[in-house]
């Protein structure tokens, strides 16, 4: 997605101003103050914009050059007012100058200059990272902030990697933190396009490292690691193979895997061959799940879950979601969002699981006009419990498929005791409607600190 922005400074249309409090006479008229139209101003200055008219400076870049005005120059760049306004500088007293820029940035000087004679600027994903460096070069900081903001706001699948790498190039903190945020909540669509083969090994251990992952489960992560390490020699006699496996797959969180991936682990020659302290982790995993006993060399996070979607949540697919006031259709989903196992006991709680339609009754007797969600348990244990519900919804940027979280909440539940949870509200963001359809994951955990057995 393109988008065009503009920065216009604070204004009003009329403002008045204040009579003055001393005596005066009845017939003194007093004066307003008005403001013209910003854009229509913008829109007269943007005509001199590489126009030979009054120009007193050329910019030479390339093979190309621009009719230029100092005064807009200086105006709106820090580092060209030092360069034409500063006597120790040769820039200031000639009437070309000779800019040598990345040839990533040449082609798209001229949308840099149009910006800072009008103040609006037309962002896509091809450009954003040419127009960024050349607003971070010369100081153009509000240049700089609409192209971070683009690329927070559009990030997908097929450029969250890049744009990372290029955020902890320059410690963009902010873009970094939401590139992360979106690699957790969507490791499962970049592995399903082998779109994460092209993350560098500290993009891939950070994820690793995370408790927020959103993936299928443990054994997918793991299949992942395994072919990322052997995406380009299947031999295992690299040593830089046996290096990279060393540093990931003891990040692996093996203990929520269940008995049977374990044991296919255990029989991969390969791994095993590049990673001999694999042994351990699958016994000491085994022996969790018999006895809930961890390893002592374990940290807290190797027994904690991370998002997972096989067995912890249910995925809706509501169709036809622009006509959901007059669909009285019921989706339900009925599945064992979460089993654990703690010091003294072992529980297991089975989940119901519906989307109530606008434009009906639910249970209770209350009319809902938007969507709800509706949770209960339905027993046997008698026995309340505190839970998080997060909602992962699906969007589409650019054609690329992407997972967000929309809404999370946390409650106390007992047996059959239903909650409504409005998370779509009145609007829900036209991204998360692909075709007229709308898909999420409802994912159920619990709040309490406690050992997960995964069965």
């Amino acid at each position: 997605m393109a988008s065009s922005s503009c920065f216009h400074p604070d204004h009003s249309a009329y403002t008045a101003s204040a009579p003055p409090t001393t005596d005066v006479d009845d017939d003194e008229t007093y004066g307003t103050s008005r403001t013209g139209d910003p854009n229509d101003f913008l829109a007269q200055i943007g005509n001199y914009c590489n126009n030979p008219e009054l120009s007193d400076l050329i910019l030479k870049v390339g093979e190309q050059r621009y009719h230029a005005h100092k005064l807009i120059l200086v105006s709106s760049s820090d580092v060209f007012r030092t360069m034409l306004t500063g006597s120790t500088w040769a820039e200031s007293t000639t009437q070309e100058i000779e800019l040598e820029e990345d040839y990533i940035c040449e082609p798209v000087f001229p949308d840099f200059l149009k910006f800072l004679y009008t103040n609006c600027i037309y962002i896509s994903d091809d450009i954003v990272i040419p127009l960024r460096t050349l607003a971070d070069k010369y100081m153009v900081q509000r240049l700089s902030k609409l192209c971070i903001d683009y690329m927070c706001n559009e990030l997908n699948c097929d450029n969250v990697i890049g744009w990372d790498k290029y955020a902890t190039k320059f410690t963009l903190t902010r873009l970094s933190e939401e590139c992360f945020t979106f690699m957790q909540q969507n490791i499962d669509l970049l592995i399903d396009s082998k779109k994460f083969l092209n993350m560098n090994i500290d993009q891939f251990v950070k994820v690793l490292q995370s408790s927020y992952v959103h993936i299928p489960d443990e054994y997918t992560l793991f299949k992942s690691v395994k072919d990322w390490a052997f995406a380009y020699d299947r031999s295992c006699s690299s040593d830089d193979i046996k290096s990279n496996l060393g540093i990931m797959l003891p990040h692996i969180r093996y203990p929520m895997m269940t008995g049977e991936q374990l044991d296919t682990i255990e029989k991969d020659e390969a791994i095993n061959a590049c990673y001999p302290e694999m042994k351990d982790e699958i016994n000491s995993s085994y022996k969790f799940h018999a006895t809930a006993i961890t390893n002592p060399n374990w940290s807290l996070r190797k027994v904690t879950p991370r998002h997972y979607y096989h067995g912890y949540s249910c995925k809706f697919t509501l169709p036809n979601y622009s006509r959901r006031h007059h669909d009285n259709n019921r989706y339900v989903k009925v599945f064992p969002a979460y089993s654990s196992n703690g010091p003294s006991r072992t529980l297991t709680w089975d989940w119901f699981v519906s989307v109530a339609m606008g434009g009906r009754t639910d249970r209770l007797g209350v009319s809902n006009r938007e969507p709800i969600l509706e949770v209960s348990n339905p027993g046997p244990e008698q026995e309340e419990r505190s839970v998080r519900l997060m909602a992962v919804f699906y969007g589409k940027r650019n054609g690329s498929m992407f997972k967000k979280v929309h809404h999370t909440t946390a409650f106390t539940v007992t047996d059959y005791n239903f909650h409504h949870i409005k998370m779509f509200g009145t609007s829900l963001p036209s991204q998360f409607i692909v075709k007229d359809t709308v898909t999420f994951h409802a994912v159920i955990t619990p709040t309490e600190k406690i050992y997960i057995k995964c069965s």
